[in-house]
Formats: C-alpha cells, structure tokens, sequence
C-alpha cells in the first residue's frame, strides 16, 4: 500500500511513492530491542574484501547504486506508527562512498590503519527510521589495491544475503 492510501500512516513523513509494510516477527523483534538500546551497534554486519587492479571508483558507486536500484531492503526505513514499526520503501536512493585515500600512510601502519577503520565502521550504529541501514566505504591502499567495507543492519539482512551481495559486486 501507498501512504497515500492508508490514513493510519499518517505519522510518516514521506513521498507519496514509498510503500509501507508490515514487518516479520525477526525485525520487529531487532525493532524493540532498538527502542530499548538505541545507537547499539549489537546488529551490524560488517565485511571487508579487498579489490585488486585497475579501479574506477564511479563504476564502483553505478554498480553499488545499480544494486540498491534491485534490492527493497537496502532502501528500507522503519517507522514507528503508534508504537509499532512498519517497513518504509522508498522508490529512489542513491548513495555517495566516502573514500579514504591512505597512500599517504607507510607500509607498515597501513594493516593496523585499515582495521582501525573497519573496527570503527562496524561499530557506528544506525537509525532505524533515518536510514540508510547499510554504509561502502572505499579505503584506497594503493593505486590498484583498495578495500571496501560495507556494513548493514541485521534488520534488512543476514550473513547469507551479504554474500550475495558481495558476489554481486
């Protein structure tokens, strides 16, 4: 259903095209627990591979946002509507990847550096009605090896629909 078609949903401030869906017993589970311990990173799902050779980094962003385009859950939002959550769907969402450039960095700190990175970025926590509830950042270690690291919120994925997210990158 449309919000435009539903007055119950009126609590949602969105466009007319996104659609609202009831939710699964698993994320309205991870929705209550949000709401108990918010900005908790306990449900994020970080990954890191690295890429090797030759890298553009805007056909990187078209395949990733090619990749949003495909799949509902990496645009969905949950909104709490009289104290219970709803899916939020929206039609569109681009994404920008922030990429951090460490050629600067020597040989030696560039693992520890990288971790650093990938510790912090798993552990920042989401908005569950603000989203996005998944992040790509683009670490570049050289000019043809770089690694990406992309964490979501258990909510809209699991470790098995990561994997068919990595191989779809």
């Amino acid at each position: 259903m449309t919000i435009s078609e539903e007055n119950n949903f009126s609590d949602i401030n969105k466009d007319e095209d996104v659609f609202v869906f009831p939710t699964s017993y698993g994320q309205k589970r991870m929705w209550f627990l949000d709401q108990f311990e918010p900005n908790s990173p306990y449900y994020n799902i970080p990954v890191a591979f690295k890429i090797t050779g030759k890298f553009q980094k805007q056909f990187f962003m078209q395949t990733i946002n090619k990749i949003i385009e495909r799949h509902e859950s990496l645009r969905t939002t949950f909104a709490n509507v009289k104290g219970e959550p709803f899916q939020v769907i929206s039609p569109e969402l681009k994404i920008n990847i922030p990429l951090i450039d460490l050629l600067s960095h020597d040989r030696n700190s560039i693992d520890q550096e990288v971790k650093n990175i990938a510790v912090k970025e798993a552990r920042a926590p989401f908005d569950l009605a603000t989203g996005p509830l998944f992040r790509v950042k683009l670490l570049r270690l050289s000019e043809f090896d770089h690694v990406v690291l992309i964490t979501m919120h258990h909510i809209i994925s699991d470790g098995w629909s990561m994997g068919i997210l990595v191989s779809e990158i």
